[in-house]
């Protein structure tokens, strides 16, 4: 016999690949039982499942750990987790499913090994965060441009609202470090936007990032692949393309716009940069091939 109803809400088409570690929709189902029920047990094996007790309390079974959740809480349960649900009549949740771009589940879990799953439970309410579920729902159903790229960024906040409020301890020790750098290249993409019409020193940087030179060269180059200087010129490079293809500024204004001594070294250091003169780049469109040298 049924005893629960579960309408999906699936990924809207479209939508686009981008940085690794970011969440990718799947669906969300709207979860309403009618009689006591035992899901029968089963392990999520490549997909994140976030449950939201919405109206009634909601309890289940982690990797062999009882998990109960009052109205607002949430419970995260990653790929590889053994899950149970333990329905009761008049549960009421909401159940949203997401993975990582690029397989990046592969390389990177959010939790650490061997933690009770306990620690995998948000205690404090979730009450706003409840409207942005069902706006996942409004754009699956209302089939608008870039309905996936909403969605995506729907769960994207939600994923940080929810790293925000789990234990520092139960989050693995490499999904920290991934996100030590992003927060990085952050602050450092933010200091570099402030000083785009002028010189930059690498001192600069490193007072406003609160570092030593050392650990901001050490830091920059393993998340931007470059060191601070490099980097600021590289910043510069992409914003100055950017200006080219999709604005009618000038080579000269484009120059003096991102604080370059002169109208030709700035077009020595893109040619340097993508191996075309800013002219050849207006040119070549969209189509162009930037080479990072």
């Amino acid at each position: 016999m049924m005893t629960f109803r579960a309408q999906a809400f699936p990924r809207a088409e479209g939508g686009t690949t981008a940085l690794p570690l970011r969440p990718r929709y799947r669906d969300l189902h709207h979860v309403h039982v009618d009689a006591d029920f035992e899901f029968p047990l089963h392990q999520h094996m490549r997909y994140y499942e976030v449950v939201l007790a919405r109206h009634t309390p909601y309890s289940c079974t982690v990797n062999g750990g009882e998990v109960v959740l009052q109205p607002d809480q949430l419970l995260v349960i990653q790929p590889g987790d053994w899950h149970q649900d333990h329905f009761r009549k008049g549960d009421r949740h909401l159940v949203l499913h997401f993975e990582f771009y690029d397989d990046a589940v592969n390389a990177f879990t959010l939790f650490a090994r061997d933690i009770p799953s306990t620690l995998q439970v948000c205690r404090e309410p979730f009450t706003d965060e409840a409207a942005w579920l069902e706006t996942l729902v409004e754009e699956a159903e209302g089939n608008a441009a870039h309905a996936a790229e909403v969605q995506d960024c729907l769960v994207e906040a939600l994923l940080w609202r929810i790293v925000r409020k789990l234990p520092v301890e139960a989050l693995s020790p490499r999904f920290q470090q991934h996100t030590a750098g992003q927060d990085f290249c952050r602050r450092l993409g933010r200091i570099f936007r402030a000083a785009e019409q002028r010189d930059l020193s690498v001192e600069e940087m490193a007072q406003a990032m609160h570092l030593s030179r050392r650990q901001l060269t050490e830091l920059c180059t393993r998340w931007m692949g470059a060191p601070p200087a490099r980097a600021f010129d590289e910043h510069k490079i992409r914003q100055a393309r950017r200006l080219l293809l999709n604005t009618p500024m000038l080579v000269k204004d484009v120059s003096f716009r991102l604080g370059f001594k002169n109208p030709y070294h700035f077009s020595r250091v893109f040619k340097r940069h993508t191996g075309l003169s800013p002219a050849q780049m207006r040119q070549g469109g969209d189509d162009t091939m930037v080479r990072w040298s």
